[in-house]
């Protein structure tokens, strides 16, 4: 290998390495910023944080964001495919969702989750949640507004608020989203 391949290899290595670490101690710092009778609302997992623009958007700095939209504007899908079929369900889902949808295909952002069916362990339950594209969008403009671009952005079922939220997009990895492939990162 040529020593000018090695060298870009290894201070992509090297960048790579440091801005995981850098995400790394962020994530150690979990923000939420909920949507919330169409407001925006912050706390940490624990309790509310001030609602001033320049405080949230410090705290966002040192922090992993997470942007959870309102329940009412998600649409929850269950679908069950067999349990073989696990490493394929990305490729199911999207195939199916504008059967899924009660929106256009190309306007929607969509994750999903699977668990074990309780019908046998042979099939996999998913619950797809689906929202408009315009939805999340409004979301990211109020959130930009205030300075603070999201890590991730999740959902909950609208008839239980219980279940753990799916993701419907992230800036670090693919997760099970579809619909903001092309978001910006930041």
């Amino acid at each position: 290998m040529h020593p000018a391949a090695i060298w870009k290899r290894w201070i992509e290595t090297l960048a790579a390495l440091a801005v995981g670490v850098h995400e790394a101690w962020r994530a150690r710092r979990a923000l939420v910023v909920a949507v919330k009778d169409r407001r925006l609302v912050v706390h940490d997992g624990h309790t509310f944080l001030p609602q001033a623009p320049g405080e949230i958007a410090a705290a966002a700095k040192r922090a992993f964001v997470t942007l959870e939209l309102p329940p009412d504007e998600i649409v929850c899908q269950q679908i069950s495919v067999p349990a073989q079929a696990r490493e394929f369900l990305a490729g199911v889902v999207r195939n199916q969702i504008e059967r899924l949808s009660p929106w256009p295909a190309d306007q929607v952002v969509y994750g999903f989750d699977a668990a074990a069916s309780l019908k046998g362990a042979e099939t996999l339950d998913a619950r797809v949640l689906i929202t408009p594209r315009a939805n999340v969008d409004a979301a990211l403009r109020d959130l930009g507004v205030l300075g603070v671009t999201a890590d991730r952005i999740v959902a909950r079922e609208p008839v239980d608020a219980s279940a753990p939220p799916v993701v419907l997009w992230s800036r670090h990895d693919a997760g099970s989203g579809r619909g903001l492939e092309h978001f910006p990162a930041g």
